[in-house]
């Protein structure tokens, strides 16, 4: 149990330490691709390091996916999951240009 809790104290610090970028809000739709789905979804926010996002029948955490939005794909890991929303942490943070296309696409 000790380890099990540790270990959920590590990726709440982490999940924390992520936020330190600022979010934008945004109603972007687009859709989130593995390489056994593709899930339409709504971007809600975006920052440099991630995103929010909602939709239907969402990846699991801990799953690679690709965010396709506007003209833009970026790979992610899915941070932490619910049944209708789930936080992105993108593998490299996006340029300001990036983020500001997809503040403005939504």
């Amino acid at each position: 149990m000790g380890t099990r809790y540790a270990a959920l104290l590590e990726d709440w610090a982490a999940v924390m330490e992520n936020r330190r970028e600022p979010r934008y809000a945004t109603r972007l739709a687009g859709a989130l691709l593995t390489y056994r789905h593709r899930d339409e979804i709504l971007v809600e926010n975006v920052s440099r390091s991630g995103a929010l996002v909602t939709g239907a029948d969402l990846p699991e955490r801990g799953t690679e996916v690709v965010l396709s939005a506007g003209a833009m794909e970026i790979v992610a890991t899915v941070a932490w999951a619910t049944d209708q929303s789930c936080g992105l942490m993108f593998h490299r943070n996006i340029d300001a240009g990036a983020l500001r296309h997809l503040r403005q696409a939504g």
